[in-house]
């Protein structure tokens, strides 16, 4: 939340719905939001659109864990 007067009036409080998706050693992770970034920067402050608008932004991260030495104990 972005208190009154403490930002510019073409801004607005940033609102995100996000999935994950999980498949063995990746994971994607798909976002609908009304900012133009999903890192702090873009987010906190500088969101210019609006969802009643239609301003909606599709975004997606992938992660890939790697194994370097596996764990006797667990198999």
């Amino acid at each position: 939340y972005l208190l009154p007067g403490y930002t510019s009036d073409n801004f607005y409080d940033s609102f995100s719905v996000g999935i994950d998706l999980e498949t063995g050693g990746h994971v994607f992770q798909l976002f609908l939001t009304n900012s133009l970034g999903i890192q702090e920067p873009y987010f906190i402050a500088e969101t210019a659109g609006q969802w009643g608008k239609g301003d909606l932004h599709f975004s997606f991260n992938i992660h890939r864990t790697f194994v370097l030495k596996k764990d006797k104990k667990k198999g």
